[in-house]
């Protein structure tokens, strides 16, 4: 069933961020709101655009106390854009809607309206800006301490156990999500050879650098899934450079437009190995694990997995992290490319993930 927002017109460019359309955006919850002038103040163009929305409210017209200062997050910079991002805008604007609300007690953006129109495959949610509660954003090229990422597989833990087993929206995208829709491409002949061939793809081994390998190994990672435990919400896509951390070090996650129903180990394989440098993960990785596994049987309801299971798991799921070495220069910085790569491609021989996944 839409929602009353959904029926609204969305616009397509930052050009539509008018004072009425967010007068009208924002009244779906926050009823008497009026906005007198918008301006914008800075955007950020990639897989979506997120622009910042400077507020200039009539006399009377905050009665709720909203910020003056907000994020819009969409498909505003042409049609190829919104056809590369669009069902992650669908995604990320019903996880609002239907998921967030049942996440109060954790940390992640507020948001203040979420809409999508099946019509012009336009998606937007008007968010909280961050920055007002001076964060730090989360960046592969700062590695976090171990205790940070306790801290993190804390939330994770919560995250995970709520929903452990338990049916959530059929509007999550199936795990793994959308690298197995583009392997073909990823791994063609043309495509891989030019991201292994630059220079931070040095740490890949040799075995590899051969894409019927990696493809090998990637279907053998989905085909253990039945093996690694029940189902659950993931955020789908949890690296550092999705997350953001209060002064006071609690961290929040950002970006939820690959929510899955899948399993637990792909956001903490993900998130370990990526956010730790090498040392401190060989270091803490079997001590980190334990700590998420007590966190996640502490959960009411859940049986979670024992340590040999789980640690089978985290070994077989590093494939997905090393598919950071095929992305590509628009989509991703090459520091933060090649430091992901660097990390995984060390557990990947340290983990023998290849063994693990019976190959």
């Amino acid at each position: 069933m839409n929602s009353p927002e959904d029926l609204m017109e969305l616009p397509l460019d930052l050009d539509g961020l008018t004072p009425d359309w967010v007068t009208q955006a924002l009244s779906h919850r926050y009823p008497d709101t009026a906005v007198q002038a918008v301006s914008i103040d800075g955007v950020i163009a990639g897989t979506a655009s997120k622009a910042r929305l400077r507020l200039a409210y009539r006399d009377g017209g905050n009665p709720h106390g909203l910020a003056d200062t907000l994020y819009a997050k969409g498909g505003f910079h042409g049609p190829q854009q919104l056809e590369l991002g669009g069902v992650g805008y669908v995604r990320e604007a019903l996880f609002f809607r239907h998921l967030a609300p049942k996440l109060e007690d954790l940390e992640i953006p507020g948001a203040f309206f979420s809409a999508t129109n099946a019509v012009s495959g336009q998606s937007i949610v008007l968010m909280e800006d961050l920055t007002t509660r001076d964060v730090t954003f989360g960046k592969a090229t700062s590695p976090v301490s171990s205790d940070t990422a306790a801290v993190t597989l804390e939330w994770l833990a919560s995250l995970h156990g709520r929903f452990w087993n338990v049916p959530v929206s059929d509007e999550l995208q199936p795990w793994p999500g959308v690298i197995k829709e583009v392997t073909t491409t990823l791994l063609s002949e043309e495509f891989w050879g030019a991201m292994t061939g630059r220079p931070l793809a040095a740490p890949v081994p040799d075995a590899m650098r051969n894409p019927e390998r990696t493809r090998q190994a990637l279907e053998a990672m989905w085909a253990a899934f039945d093996n690694i435990g029940p189902q659950t919400l993931i955020h789908g896509d949890a690296h550092l450079g999705n997350m953001y951390f209060l002064p006071d070090g609690q961290p929040g996650f950002l970006d939820w437009q690959s929510p899955m129903r899948g399993p637990w180990a792909d956001d903490v394989t993900y998130f370990l190995v990526g956010s730790l440098s090498v040392e401190e993960r060989r270091k803490y990785e079997r001590e980190l694990l334990q700590h998420y596994l007590a966190c996640l049987g502490a959960q009411r309801g859940v049986v979670a997995p024992g340590f040999d299971d789980a640690w089978l798991a985290y070994r077989q799921q590093v494939m997905h992290g090393f598919m950071w070495v095929a992305t590509p220069p628009q989509m991703q910085p090459d520091d933060i490319v090649a430091a992901n790569t660097e990390r995984f491609c060390a557990a990947l021989e340290d983990l023998e993930t290849l063994r693990a996944l019976g190959l």
